[in-house]
């Protein structure tokens, strides 16, 4: 009987120095780059939506300064006669007491239907006063109104 060992053939190291050459790539390629997700935990102030609020939770926050994201889905306006000027309000919902952002003089029209970010002092008056029940928590930007607000558009997929 021969005791001779079976030949490994140059092909056969070729494929294990590629195998292990890939696996080392690997491996050092997961350690160079992180996910979106991983990288948010690792670095809290890469998201500055990340304290936002939907506009569904404004009644939550009154008197506060917020951030609030969502969709405007209808931009009015009308003449205020005792001040002698328009007023604009922008609405995120479809009811009477959805949240909504007012401006006295500046129209709102070019945020018709986008997502937006609002960052402002959120006013709820209906738990100041009975008689604003069925109105909407919101912001207000003049010179007459408190706190006001600055609006933007919001990043692609914050809004649903």
């Amino acid at each position: 009987m021969d005791n001779q060992k079976p030949q490994i053939s140059p092909l056969t190291y070729i494929l294990i120095g590629i195998v292990i050459v890939l696996f080392l790539q690997y491996l050092f390629s997961n350690n160079q780059t992180q996910s979106p997700l991983q990288f948010q935990r690792s670095n809290p102030t890469s998201n500055p939506y990340k304290d936002c609020i939907t506009w569904e939770e404004t009644e939550y926050h009154d008197g506060e300064y917020v951030c609030v994201i969502g969709k405007i889905i209808l931009v009015d306006s009308r003449n205020d006669d005792t001040i002698h000027e328009r007023v604009w309000a922008a609405y995120f919902g479809a009811s009477e007491t959805a949240f909504e952002i007012r401006e006295w003089g500046n129209s709102l029209e070019e945020w018709q239907n986008k997502c937006v970010v609002v960052r402002g002092e959120l006013v709820d008056r209906r738990k100041q006063d009975p008689a604003w029940r069925n109105k909407a928590p919101s912001m207000v930007n003049s010179d007459y109104g408190t706190g006001g607000f600055t609006i933007g558009e919001a990043p692609i997929g914050l809004c649903q």
